[in-house]
């Protein structure tokens, strides 16, 4: 039996407005756990303490009106967050970060936060993502951001159907880089943790322990280098003193030789800062390798007179 031209050309629109809708990914829910467990990246360095971990993931009005629109109600864009913030802690309490993850009614050394945001930029897919870690004990914070443009636009040749909510809100997925994006974020926040507990060492450190030729961030080595001038002030003397000439001249060697690595360290450090500005990097990544170049040439001027009075005592001892 032959089908009517009509009947075959309502057959081809259907299929058409079928393989769209399927494509779009509007004709049917998904599971929203689908895709979002992966496998954590293991953090190179861990912070020695206990830590609360709380995720929470969040979408722009702009971005949950689009996935409604392909039929997904608020249940499931509630469960699509919920599980993305499940994939994401267990990627903060298992991958290293710190010494021991605890539950929130604990007591912990830190207490930290993820605050990632699906949202719009320039008709584009996008998210911030923000990891923040509080000291319980004195309020201290470290924070580190990152932020992340897709380059393909999420809408379509055919405006009528927009994309599906995969292509809104992505899945934790290797496709998207998130295990790469948390390690980035993990790194950055321990080298950060790191530097403020290596901070508070600092007042009590002896001369010889704060002769460094390079240090986590700017804050840490500026922070240094007030130490450096207040135990010149204070321990000194008491060096010059009692040390041994053997001890003495182990240090002057120990000084010369980290002023030649500061000085590396700081041509290095402003050259990738005007790199960067050439490049029109990110203005906050090229002030803190300014402030190092700034904070090591510092440290070098700091050193010079230590030097020149331990040379001095070891000359007149030899007389």
């Amino acid at each position: 039996m032959q089908i009517p031209k009509r009947s075959l050309r309502y057959l081809w629109l259907a299929f058409v407005a079928i393989s769209l809708l399927l494509y779009s990914g509007c004709a049917t829910p998904r599971d929203p756990r689908a895709g979002v467990a992966y496998e954590p990246v293991r953090c190179p360095s861990q912070i020695s303490a206990s830590a609360t971990v709380n995720v929470t993931v969040t979408n722009t009005p702009e971005l949950a009106a689009l996935a409604k629109q392909c039929g997904n109600n608020e249940a499931y864009l509630s469960a699509m967050n919920a599980a993305q913030a499940e994939a994401l802690r267990n990627d903060l309490a298992t991958s290293g970060l710190f010494a021991r993850v605890v539950a929130d009614n604990e007591q912990a050394d830190y207490n930290v936060k993820l605050e990632w945001r699906w949202k719009s930029a320039n008709g584009r897919r996008a998210y911030e993502a923000v990891l923040t870690a509080v000291k319980t004990k004195t309020a201290e914070s470290a924070t580190a951001t990152v932020k992340f443009e897709w380059q393909q636009p999420w809408i379509q040749a055919i405006p009528a159907f927009p994309v599906g909510l995969r292509h809104v809100i992505p899945p934790m997925d290797t496709e998207e880089k998130v295990p790469d994006v948390m390690a980035a974020l993990k790194t950055t926040l321990a080298k950060r943790v790191l530097a403020q507990e290596q901070i508070a060492t600092f007042p009590k450190a002896s001369l010889p322990e704060l002769i460094a030729s390079s240090d986590a961030n700017s804050a840490c080595a500026a922070a240094r280098n007030r130490a450096l001038i207040a135990a010149k002030v204070q321990q000194l003397p008491a060096l010059l003193r009692d040390r041994k000439t053997d001890e003495l001249s182990a240090l002057v060697v120990k000084i010369e030789q980290t002023e030649l690595d500061l000085n590396h360290e700081s041509e290095m450090a402003k050259d990738r800062a005007q790199q960067m500005a050439a490049e029109n990097g990110a203005a906050p990544q090229i002030a803190e390798l300014r402030g190092l170049a700034i904070s090591y040439q510092d440290r070098i001027e700091l050193l010079k007179p230590i030097a020149v009075a331990l040379k001095e005592e070891i000359a007149n001892r030899n007389r």
